[in-house]
This record gives structure tokens, sequence and C-alpha cells, in this order.
């Protein structure tokens, strides 16, 4: 496991007011819960097709997330021939369970592993250890003109998260989606 950094204490969403940070996990929580109740049937289906061919339904791929921490990040097993289930979108929808559990957020810095991290500048593991990994964030809505922009995106989203920011970056998400 990678050591968190000493976090500067003027950023990062562990210095926002407590008020903010549970009003986001609340947020969370919430709208989580529901998408996983609208995205069930296909879920279901999803999962029958891979258990019905033998293949494994679920992998669990490490990714570090808040603090430091190692968790799994949940998704469909998609493997050939089964890449259909990427190709849709419907291979992450497992995320939806890390975001229950406390593991990932809906907005915030981009998931990576370990191995990912350690190509990353030791200046910027604190930003990927200050919050929990998004499923989306202004890596995904800003970044994709360019990878290199990642690691500076995610570093604004940290310094600058709040509520108004994470709808931002949803409403972009959103329209995001409904255009491809």
């Amino acid at each position: 496991m990678l050591e968190p950094m000493e976090m500067d204490t003027a950023r990062g969403w562990h210095s926002q007011p407590p008020k903010l940070r549970i009003w986001k996990r609340a947020t969370d929580f919430s709208i989580a819960a529901i998408l996983l109740i609208l995205t069930a049937p296909p879920m279901i289906l999803v999962a029958l097709v891979l258990k019905l061919a033998g293949a494994p339904v679920f992998k669990g791929i490490p990714y570090v997330g808040a603090d430091g921490r190692v968790f799994r990040c949940w998704q469909f097993f998609s493997e050939a021939p089964f890449e259909i289930i990427d190709h849709t979108g419907l291979g992450v929808l497992p995320h939806l369970l890390n975001v229950l559990n406390g593991t990932m957020s809906l907005v915030g810095p981009q998931p990576l592993s370990e191995h990912q991290l350690r190509n990353r500048s030791s200046a910027d593991h604190d930003t990927y250890f200050a919050c929990r990994p998004g499923l989306t964030g202004l890596w995904q809505v800003e970044g994709r003109r360019g990878v290199r922009n990642g690691p500076r995106l995610d570093r604004t989203y940290v310094t600058e998260c709040s509520p108004r920011l994470d709808l931002m970056i949803v409403a972009k998400t959103l329209i995001g989606i409904t255009r491809d």
C-alpha cells in the first residue's frame, strides 16, 4: 500500500467543513441507491448472461482511494466474447456499489491503480489521497482532449471542490453521455 503524504490542510475535501462532507456523502449514497434501482433490470440481465455462459459475473480491480487505502472497484466481467458489455457502458454499472459502500464518490479525482499512482509525481499523491475517486470528474468532462491534463484537473477538483462544482460536472457528464 502506498503511504499517504502529509496533507496540506488548506485544501482537499478533508479540509472542507463537516456539513459539506456529510452533504456529499449523503448525496452520493442517495443518488447511487436510486441509480442502482433504476439500472437493476439491465444489471440482472447482464449477470444472468454471464452466469449462463459460465463466466465470472464480477471482477474487482484494485484502485487507490481516499487516504491511500486500496479497494476493489467492481465491474462486470467483460473479457472476450463479452466486450459488448464495455461498449454499451453496462460494464461499469457495478461502480455504483462502490459509491454505496463509500469507497468511491459520484464526482472526484480519477480512480488510479497503485501502478498508475506510482507513475505520477509524489507531489500528486496527496491529490489522490485527499478524497474518494469519482465515477466522473473534471478529468472526464474536460480531460478527454489529453491524458496529460488529468493530474492538473484532479488537483483543480480537489482544491476547488464544492456542491456547485459537483453539479456542473454531473451536468456535463450527462450531456456527454446523451451525445454518445
